[in-house]
């Protein structure tokens, strides 16, 4: 278990020469990311050295690790434009829009 104070110690994990370490250090920053005990602005600087890791495994978590920010980053947002257009009763083009807090759509004019 980690808590933020371990941020600080990843860099080294990641350059230590045994892989196991590494693997744990991005670990690390797994555990504290998605438990949400730090944002991704902490630890973005080590994800973006970390993408490029000499370590297969290292490289291939940090790719889920920013898969899975940019899916929860869409289920929270508030308000998610739809693919689809409608048309409304007069006839408008519109864009149908869903508000996840207050769980209501709306169509949006677009316009020509």
């Amino acid at each position: 278990m980690a808590d933020y104070r371990a941020i600080k110690w990843v860099p080294e994990f990641l350059t230590h020469d045994d892989q196991g370490v590494q693997n744990w250090g991005v670990g690390v920053i797994d555990q504290l990311l998605f438990a949400d005990l730090c944002d991704s602005d902490d630890v973005s600087s080590i994800i973006q050295s970390a993408k490029n890791h000499d370590n297969e495994y290292v490289r291939e978590r940090v790719e889920f690790i920013l898969s899975m920010l940019a899916a929860n980053e869409e289920r929270d947002s508030p308000l998610r434009e739809q693919k689809c257009i409608t048309k409304q009763s007069c006839g408008t083009p519109c864009a149908v829009t869903f508000c996840v807090k207050t769980r209501t759509k709306s169509a949006i004019p677009l316009r020509p």
